[in-house]
């Protein structure tokens, strides 16, 4: 896999909180394996370029994976994490 950071994002997020619409302090950050760097077995390098090759759709299993435990934690303890943020 590449190391492949959007700045934009970040910068998108502090202008929303800027703008009152997020609040800085319970930002996020989801790290999964994606952008990756080696086709698949058996998959040609030309066919694995671009967003819409065959990583992508691992790279947005990954994201569930990785986000549905952390979404299930706060949704199900709402109350405890209502206005404290997870550590």
């Amino acid at each position: 896999m590449t190391n492949e950071e959007s700045q934009t994002y970040q910068r998108e997020m502090r202008t929303l909180a800027t703008l009152g619409f997020v609040d800085p302090d319970r930002i996020m950050v989801l790290r999964s394996g994606s952008n990756f760097s080696v086709p698949p077995p058996g998959v040609p390098v030309t066919q694995s370029m671009g967003d819409e090759g065959p990583g992508q759709s691992l790279a947005f299993d990954n994201n569930e994976r990785a986000g549905e435990p952390v979404i299930e934690e706060i949704l199900s303890n709402w109350k405890k994490y209502r206005d404290n943020v997870p550590s």
